[in-house]
């Protein structure tokens, strides 16, 4: 199945969707409808597309997995690589490890829940069998899309791929392989059960920054934990990436992001020359900015150029990674009480934060919304209507209308009013004389109201 990847990959086609919940969320009715045939072969059905060209694509079976350390948060033995036995239900990976698969087996939504807080989730070759997909990327292209929107400071959502042995680590160590989630290992430190390994970044993000990075090696377990990195905040494209439509990719909408590894002799052999990278967003294709030294991708001269560690360099010890074949990795990690703890990654100077934390927005923005009681009891549920005005790094004195509109029947002893849910500091809701509490109603006729 790997030599699959090795001969056809042009495109690997994905879809990524990462949230911030509680561990109490309740299931929406497709999950639901998937833990009623819950399985027990040990991965999770997921489909990527291979592509021999543009529009010339076709589905692949693969499997999700979780990492045998995140297995052993609930079945203590997992911690040994040797030992770990212990196979999850479609149920157990959502409400355990916030990973759930679409109906249609092509998206991934990462919830985050406690207390396995931020699994690893490894690509196999399928349900039910015991290795790795290895993934060869040199001359190829990546695709995925994303939802990021309710991902803020304080939270990594993150797609990479990392050198790990095909089987696990079964042959050379004795472990239960791939099933268990077994032989895991990154560009970080060693560790014991932990070897460092080349690691290639494709996203660490959050809905405020991104960054791409290579950590490439020189022997084994000496391997770079910073890497050499293309963050365009840090680098000066500073309304490049984030929340809001003044940003060239606006992250509370979902996007797609492109990966293209390209070769020095445009050939599935040759060596790495440079990694390019664009996104796609509501039919717009927006290009990498270019930075100081005239440079919008990763390559042996943008490391040197910024003096950025890269052992080897990308266009020879990078390429021996990409040629052994990698596998792909997908994980979100954070905490959801300290928006400062990614701070390595989205705090100054390589991003904004902490400006939003998780799903509430502190930055001149408001939230109203109207409700409808009766007595003590709610109609309809309660809510009905509300409006949102986010206007984010405004300069002072900047007004924004915010007009609702709603028929309603009312009957005696019914209470309207407007309710602000949420008002960051510096902004307020107002009319022209500062009444901070107005709204204009208007009774219709009988002939009308009849109708309603």
């Amino acid at each position: 199945m790997s030599n699959y990847f090795n001969g056809n990959l042009v495109f690997l086609a994905i879809a990524m969707c990462t949230m911030v919940v509680t561990a109490s969320a309740v299931a929406n009715e497709e999950n639901i409808a998937l833990n009623q045939t819950d399985r027990t072969t040990g991965a999770l059905d997921f489909i990527v597309y291979v592509c021999n060209s543009l529009n010339n694509c076709s589905p692949l079976p693969t499997g999700l997995v979780v990492d045998n350390n995140w297995r052993g948060v609930f079945y203590n033995l997992c911690y040994d690589q040797k030992k770990c036995d212990k196979i999850f239900t479609k149920a157990e990976y959502e409400t355990l490890f916030g990973a759930t698969v679409s109906a249609s087996k092509t998206h991934l939504t990462l919830k985050y829940v406690k207390p396995a807080t931020g699994p690893r989730i490894y690509l196999t070759t399928g349900p039910g069998s015991n290795k790795y997909q290895m993934v060869y990327l040199l001359n190829r292209e990546l695709s995925f899309d994303v939802d990021l929107s309710t991902v803020g400071c304080g939270f990594d959502a993150s797609l990479f791929f990392v050198a790990m042995e095909e089987d696990g680590g079964m042959a050379s160590n004795g472990y239960t392989g791939p099933v268990y989630g077994t032989g895991g290992c990154d560009a970080q430190l060693p560790v014991p059960g932990k070897p460092s390994c080349y690691e290639l970044d494709i996203i660490e993000s959050n809905s405020l920054t991104t960054m791409m990075v290579t950590h490439t090696c020189n022997g084994t377990n000496s391997c770079e934990p910073s890497g050499c990195a293309y963050l365009p905040y840090a680098l000066g494209k500073k309304k490049f990436y984030g929340r809001g439509p003044s940003y060239c990719v606006d992250t509370t909408k979902p996007f797609t992001i492109v990966t293209r590894f390209v070769s020095d002799d445009g050939t599935d052999t040759g060596n790495l020359k440079e990694i390019q990278r664009f996104y796609k967003q509501n039919g717009r294709t927006i290009s990498n900015p270019t930075v100081s030294g005239n440079f919008n991708s990763i390559s042996d001269a943008y490391c040197a150029y910024y003096n950025l560690n890269n052992l080897g360099g990308i266009s020879s010890s990078m390429s021996y990674g990409l040629k052994k074949g990698m596998v792909l990795t997908m994980g979100m990690a954070g905490y959801t009480d300290n928006p400062d703890a990614w701070g390595w990654l989205d705090k100054e100077p390589n991003g904004p934060c902490p400006i939003y934390k998780n799903s509430y927005l502190t930055n001149k923005s408001f939230l109203v919304a109207t409700k409808l009681r009766e007595g003590d009891k709610k109609l309809n549920g309660g809510l009905i209507g509300d409006g949102l005005v986010r206007e984010e790094n405004t300069t002072g004195y900047q007004y924004s209308p915010l007009t609702l509109q709603s028929t309603l029947n009312l009957k005696s002893g019914d209470q309207l009013w407007v309710a602000i849910y949420s008002q960051s500091t510096g902004a307020y809701l107002h009319d022209f004389d500062y009444h901070h509490t107005h709204f204009t109603g208007f009774m219709l006729e009988e002939e009308i109201l009849a109708s309603l």
